[in-house]
């Protein structure tokens, strides 16, 4: 059977027209066809080579040659015939366009176009160099998918590669609707990305199904798949730091409180070793553990807040400020501790709150403290805590379904909060519809000052990571404008343990390293501590753990006093440090 093609939109064989649009990266130049760029260096080194480059379509690219054919280089006849091969070894040879050439079989392939010399011209006399060509093309593309040694894209230079098994090249529908696989070897954090079938196979026969990827190549065929079952774990370097944890009872401090402690945070403001403390009897309690001292700071009034729920505790860096939130629940409140006074009565609406933590965070900018607050599932304000006045006053955009989206309208839903160290950036940890995870940072003095619709749309907003069905994850500053996100992987269920290094400057992700797990706290080194890994030291440069200690999972970390504090059963308390740095 013949295969005639020449309209790119045509199914099934429309991509074999050099007219198909599939962005490719060549000579480190973006081009849109392969059309564009063959008629592009035509006129190579003339002002009409950029001009081609960014016609709208293949068509607009051969008048514009055409209309400066007298500026074409001389020899083009003679390395026209060169030129398209290259340039279709490299199209068919990407993972987007592989398939439908492999799928013609050893058919006859003809190019049903009116050029005489490319196609079969008007009168099908013509002599179908192009369809001779991609035969050609085919038949080197289907020899290298059965050698395991080749490189089976076009970028053979690069210097990282990977390994992907022979089925996500055959067949382009199988990476967006089969399962598929990530599998890490062990040897650092080196994985093959394999269907789900190859996966099942012993060792021996599935690497007959592997091919040499470039690991580019390899970033994007997972990344334009179904999320990834992961098996096994990518290797951690380990490093002896000479690191150790001294430990201390604080039996003389006077415990316990009269009410069990339901959420502790510490004072960041002060370099002493003092925590607050929110019990089950509504009261919020100062603790100094260098002067031995416990002191009430306030009996919270009756409100809206359900104790019965659990609770979460924020405070600003000074103390002098405090806000208590039902984590999964609509209401809250901020307290001046300095008057023992309610100040704001906290609500967020009632819509898919069990799925979110209330958005809460206190930051300094210009002498005074400001509370970042959850209005509603898809806002956010800032309010100053003082006097309880709204600083980001604006109208939110109404949408109804059917309708076009209205200016500044947001379809997010606000979830955990982090301040960056100098108090200039935010990160929100929400969801969007699906679910969705996805991790936003945006610029605060640029919020508070300059643009109230920052936090929905300004320019300096950007989003760092998504994740199917995860959020509300651990992260953590490592300085004024980078980022450590728990979890490699783009599924909830899927996740590595792991960090990824994120810029918020740039919102690009500079790095990442497997290891760690559970809450992260930064100072110095990265330390990590969940119940049933314990805690571990990490150097955040190299990646290496420095120090574990499997049987220790604090309660949380003061950044002033370089101490972990973790809360034990009976009320009282335990004071650690690490020592050695």
């Amino acid at each position: 059977m013949t295969i005639f093609f020449s309209d790119p939109k045509e199914e099934p064989f429309g991509q074999l027209s050099n007219h198909a649009v599939g962005w490719f990266q060549l000579d480190g130049v973006l081009w849109k066809t392969v059309e564009h760029y063959f008629q592009a260096l035509k006129l190579v080194d003339t002002p009409y080579f950029e001009e081609i480059r960014n016609a709208k379509t293949a068509e607009e690219a051969i008048q514009i040659a055409a209309f400066h054919q007298d500026a074409c280089r001389l020899d083009w006849g003679e390395i026209q015939d060169i030129v398209m091969w290259r340039l279709l070894l490299f199209k068919f040879q990407c993972f987007d366009f592989r398939p439908v050439l492999l799928k013609t079989g050893s058919e006859l392939l003809v190019a049903n176009i009116p050029d005489p010399y490319w196609g079969v011209g008007p009168d099908g006399t013509g002599e179908n160099r192009l369809g001779q060509l991609l035969m050609e093309i085919r038949e080197i593309v289907r020899q290298r998918l059965e050698d395991n040694a080749a490189c089976q894209c076009p970028h053979e230079e690069a210097v990282k590669m990977g390994k992907v098994c022979v089925h996500f090249l055959e067949n382009q529908n199988q990476r967006y609707q089969q399962d598929s696989c990530r599998i890490f070897s062990g040897h650092g954090f080196d994985f093959i990305f394999a269907c789900s079938k190859c996966a099942s196979l012993p060792a021996d026969d599935l690497s007959k199904n592997l091919r040499i990827v470039c690991g580019d190549c390899l970033d994007y065929l997972t990344s334009s798949s179904m999320p990834a079952k992961v098996v096994g774990l990518p290797e951690f370097s380990q490093r002896n730091a000479r690191l150790s944890m001294v430990h201390q009872e604080q039996d003389d401090i006077p415990t316990p409180l009269p009410a069990p402690i339901l959420d502790i945070q510490p004072v960041t403001a002060n370099a002493g070793n003092v925590w607050v403390a929110l019990t089950a009897d509504k009261k919020l309690w100062q603790l100094d553990f260098e002067r031995r001292s416990v002191s009430c700071l306030i009996e919270l009034p009756e409100s809206s807040l359900d104790f019965s729920k659990k609770i979460t505790l924020h405070l600003s860096r000074s103390a002098r400020f405090a806000a208590v939130v039902n984590t999964r629940g609509q209401n809250g409140l901020a307290v001046d501790l300095s008057v023992k006074k309610v100040i704001m009565l906290l609500d967020r609406g009632n819509y898919r709150i069990e799925h979110s933590n209330f958005s809460t965070a206190f930051f300094d900018f210009d002498n005074q403290t400001w509370l970042v607050h959850a209005t509603n599932w898809n806002r956010l304000d800032i309010s100053n805590p003082q006097n309880g006045e709204l600083a980001t006053w604006r109208i939110s955009p109404v949408y109804k379904q059917g309708e076009k989206l209205p200016e500044h309208y947001l379809d997010y839903f606000h979830c955990g909060l982090r301040i960056s160290p100098d108090q200039s950036w935010i990160v929100d940890n929400g969801w969007v519809w699906s679910p969705f995870g996805s991790i936003l940072t945006w610029n605060l003095p640029r919020w508070l000052i300059d643009n109230v619709w920052e936090s929905e749309d300004g320019p300096t907003k950007k989003v760092l990571c998504s994740r199917h069905y995860y959020w509300d994850g651990p992260l953590c500053w490592i300085d004024n404008h980078t980022l450590a996100v728990w979890g490699y992987g783009d599924d909830e269920s899927l996740l590595v343990p792991a960090v990824r290094i994120f810029d918020v400057l740039t919102g690009e992700e500079t790095r990442w390293f497997a290891g760690p797990t559970g809450e992260l706290v930064f100072d110095h080194y990265l330390f990590s501590f969940d119940q049933e890994h314990g805690l571990a030291v990490w150097d955040v440069q190299t990646g290496e753990r420095l120090y574990h200690e499997p049987d220790f999972c604090p309660t949380g970390y003061h950044p002033g006093a370089k101490t972990f504090l973790t809360v034990l059963p009976e009320g009282k308390f335990r004071v650690s440090r690490l020592v050695g740095i």
